[in-house]
């Protein structure tokens, strides 16, 4: 993620020509609340595709398409959603090949029918593996429909009957995106480089799905910039935000490029202060250093000696230590079915609630079916009977 920096100085370089306010984009994204809040949460690998979506948008203005590709493939592996912001560097690259074949020489026009073919190709490909990868591999994967769809159960219960609904009822539409809570929200995106991005809206184009997707869900967990939802937002936030300083530049030549230096000194380190996460800030995050899990040790220690081949259901605040497995559940999905049920019951914002997640221990202590087998302060264990009396003595201990 700190790699982010760099490629937002580059991309200043390029578009404003001078290393002072690009030095200052720079440090403004290693100030942003939107990406200190994506790196303290629970890794997500979609968190990484701010750094490569950056590096994808200054290596395709620089018409390196080598790289340009590379880091195209390298953000779009991220999610799922991806796929469409890349197919939107499709279309611009094949509308701007059509658009110079009506002034070009003959010469050229087969160069530029072949920049228009790749440009179409990157489109339709792209959309059609996000097509597949919702409606086909997901919900094949999962036995069940993308989880995602639940969010948006106001507008349908199916990729396509979403999308039609959103444009065909855009009263509503408009309606949620301009809620409180939604306002807000983008007030916390662009606020931190004090509206710059409004300035030159273009490259919000490629921020759009997720803008969508993030306000018009009835999961407010996606209208907050306290996880990782924000990361494919924030580099079009700061790509627009630089092209808004040259647009200002352009109309208004007689402001020197220092007013806007310290105009975005100041909104960095005011957003930063007031919104963010870093210590010494209002809303300091520093839990993870002064109140560290005392059972860490013992419960890596613990799920590294699990068996590859049980199936595993766990809190959230234990998942991200168990994704690389084949199987597993958040609870309280999995109860009854997972061979391995693991509990850190120390979670202020557990599913459905802490309560719940207690209750649901004591149930399992009266199961049949089940077995505790270990418990270390909040750290709880189960496994099922069958599969604890199985296993020897020295699997056991």
């Amino acid at each position: 993620m700190g790699f982010g920096a760099i490629f937002v100085y580059l991309l200043s370089l390029e578009i404003l020509k001078k290393k002072n306010i690009s030095l200052v984009f720079a440090i403004a994204f290693l100030l942003s609340p939107a990406v200190s809040y994506s790196n303290l949460y629970d890794f997500h690998p979609v968190t990484l595709a701010t750094t490569f979506l950056l590096a994808t948008t200054y290596f395709f203005i620089k018409r390196k398409y080598l790289f340009f590709i590379f880091f195209a493939l390298l953000a779009a592996l991220t999610k799922e959603q991806v796929w469409v912001i890349i197919s939107i560097f499709g279309l611009i690259f094949a509308f701007s090949a059509f658009k110079d074949l009506i002034t070009s020489k003959e010469l050229k026009k087969q160069a530029l029918f072949l920049k228009a073919a790749f440009g179409t190709l990157i489109f339709v490909l792209c959309v059609g593996i996000f097509y597949y990868l919702v409606s086909y591999a997901i919900p094949n994967a999962r036995g069940a429909e993308h989880f995602a769809l639940s969010y948006y159960s106001d507008f349908g219960n199916s990729p396509t009957s979403i999308i039609k609904n959103i444009i065909l009822e855009p009263g509503k539409t408009i309606f949620i995106i301009f809620s409180p809570s939604k306002i807000y929200y983008l007030y916390q995106m662009f606020a931190h480089l004090g509206f710059l991005s409004f300035f030159s809206p273009l490259f919000l184009i490629f921020a759009l799905p997720d803008l969508l997707i993030n306000t018009l869900s009835n999961n407010s967990q996606l209208s907050q910039i306290y996880y990782q939802y924000t990361a494919t937002i924030t580099p079009f936030v700061f790509i627009s935000a630089i092209y808004g300083v040259k647009r200002l530049n352009k109309f208004f030549p007689k402001i020197p490029l220092s007013f806007y230096i310290i105009f975005l000194s100041f909104t960095v380190f005011y957003s930063a202060y007031t919104i963010g996460p870093l210590p010494g800030t209002l809303r300091q995050s520093i839990q993870m250093f002064n109140n560290p899990v005392p059972e860490k040790d013992i419960i890596n220690n613990y799920i590294e000696h699990i068996g590859a081949r049980y199936s595993i259901a766990a809190t959230n605040n234990l998942g991200s230590h168990l994704s690389r497995r084949q199987k597993i559940y958040t609870i309280p999905v999995g109860i009854g079915e997972a061979d391995v049920i693991l509990f850190l019951l120390n979670d202020k914002f557990a599913q459905p609630s802490l309560a719940a997640q207690i209750e649901i221990v004591d149930r399992l202590r009266r199961d049949k079916n089940y077995v505790q087998v270990f418990k270390h302060g909040d750290f709880v264990v189960f496994e099922k009977k069958n599969l604890y009396l199985e296993k020897s003595p020295t699997e056991n201990k």
